[in-house]
């Protein structure tokens, strides 16, 4: 197959005044962080003493680099339904972020990208792109310049290096990548084209590093370990060509679209769900590198859920998950610790938190839990279009769950009404598109903290935000309190 070059003639944009600036109601590019401080008369910025200020940024909270533009390499807001093949900046449609250890890993709609965020934590520097359009994966598949193949990135230490596992849609399937620091590379060592993955996750057992994958036909295990002592980069199809590392299907795990993964009592736990096509299932997996021998712990909510997280708090084991209620979709945290012992269970009970959210349920949605300075939070994101005046992302700080309050930080500052929408606009929403100041393309999805910054994947743009509540110390260009990168 041929590859197509598409030319994109982008307009100039024209720099207008704040008070005319905030009448075009959304597109506006480029991107920069929410000020501090809008009018509460027409959102336009002002400063923060004027009379009709409001202070847009939650308590403790605020967008990295404010007053700064987004470098085009993380500000694709001039997308406009066409993607570049090989653009490699501007034309990315981020998916998913993972830091680890001074680096972050991002997933975008046709490939990998490296980030340093040790040396600037608010301020991240490309180090590394890797992109199917320009031939840097072992199998690359050119159906058309709009379409998506890359949903999800995980990372895990391999003693200096980091094994990078990526799920990809069609027939770019599950690949695993090695990134060197010193002397740097980032290289592909494996991809199984069996494998069409949309989401995945990286863990430890045993001595031995593994990834699991959800796809169209079930959670999938392969062997992280294996792929980096092979002799060369190898194209799998199904385990039918590298030897060792697809390990093969967990349990009889069905249609997956989300999972997670807990470790507890050495054992492995991963939690799968199936949007609208399958029931949440929790398998318990005594031995990786056997997921066949895996048992179904539990098998319910039949009218389906999207995003998932399995997490402990307090020596208990919760599930987060985005479920379907009529034609709407709610946030749930069930208690799931009976769930996980040689019985299992024939139900979760009722849930010990629950949350409306604004998306119909037919929406994909996402859920992802992190931790900074050993806070919990659980991110909730949603893929859709016109996400004005709808409560599209959630961040809920679980420090004091489950015996005290969910604490939401996205419902902090200030807010204005926008005069194109008549919406009620806040922090996050100020993003989105329809809205004054928002974004082309602006949707949220993935985000996780590293330490008190909190990295973000929102489809147009890949940001940073600062939680100044964490109390943010440097010791040799690392956050004191963080280990993982000494």
């Amino acid at each position: 197959m041929t590859r197509r070059t598409t030319i994109l003639l982008v307009a100039t944009a024209i720099l207008l005044p704040a008070a005319a600036f905030a009448q075009i109601c959304g597109g506006n590019s480029p991107a920069v962080p929410v000020p501090e401080c809008r009018s509460s008369l027409d959102g336009t910025e002002v400063a923060c003493n004027d009379p009709d200020a409001v202070r847009m940024w939650p308590d403790g909270f605020r967008p990295g680099e404010p007053g700064r533009t987004f470098p085009i390499e993380r500000d694709s807001t001039q997308y406009n339904t066409t993607t570049i093949p090989g653009a490699i900046s501007g034309h990315e449609l981020f998916q998913s972020v993972y830091p680890l250890d001074g680096y972050l890993y991002v997933a975008y709609n046709a490939g990998l990208q490296v980030w340093d965020i040790h040396t600037d934590p608010e301020v991240p520097q490309l180090v590394f792109v890797r992109d199917g359009w320009n031939g840097d994966f072992l199998d690359f598949p050119f159906f058309g310049e709009n379409d998506f193949f890359v949903d999800d990135v995980s990372a895990i230490r391999s003693g200096d290096d980091a094994l990078v596992a990526l799920s990809g849609r069609t027939t770019v399937g599950f690949g695993i990548w090695r990134h060197v620091e010193d002397p740097a590379s980032f290289d592909q060592l494996y991809q199984d084209l069996g494998n069409r993955s949309i989401q995945t996750r990286s863990f430890e057992f045993g001595g031995n590093l593994y990834a699991f994958a959800a796809g169209q036909l079930g959670v999938f295990a392969y062997d992280l370990t294996a792929a980096e002592a092979l002799a060369g980069p190898c194209l799998d199809d199904g385990g039918s060509v590298c030897p060792g590392v697809f390990l093969g299907k967990v349990g009889a795990t069905g249609f997956s679209s989300a999972l997670d993964v807990l470790q507890r009592g050495g054992n492995v736990y991963v939690v799968r769900s199936g949007s609208a096509a399958a029931p949440i299932e929790i398998w318990e997996v005594s031995d990786p590198a056997t997921p066949g021998t895996a048992v179904s712990r539990f098998s319910g909510l039949p009218a389906g859920a999207w995003g998932v997280s399995l997490f402990e708090r307090g020596g208990v084991a919760y599930l987060g998950v985005v479920e379907k209620d009529g034609g709407a979709s709610m946030l749930r945290i069930y208690d799931v610790d009976a769930c996980l012992d040689a019985d299992g269970c024939g139900s979760l009970g009722a849930p010990v938190y629950t949350r409306a959210l604004g998306m119909p349920f037919a929406s994909p949605q996402y859920l992802t839990y992190s931790t900074s300075f050993g806070t919990p939070f659980l991110y909730y994101g949603a893929n859709g279009f016109g996400l004005e005046g709808i409560k599209a992302e959630l961040l809920l700080d679980l420090g004091a769950f489950p015996g005290g309050a969910v604490t939401e930080i996205t419902d902090g500052g200030g807010s204005y009404t926008d005069a194109c929408t008549g919406n009620t606009v806040d922090y996050w929403g100020d993003y989105y598109p329809g809205n004054g100041n928002g974004l082309r393309n602006v949707r949220p999805l993935v985000g996780r903290f590293d330490g008190a910054y909190f990295y973000r994947a929102a489809f147009g743009i890949l940001d940073v935000h600062v939680n100044e509540g964490a109390g943010v110390i440097f010791f040799d260009g690392f956050e004191s309190g963080d280990t993982s990168a000494w």
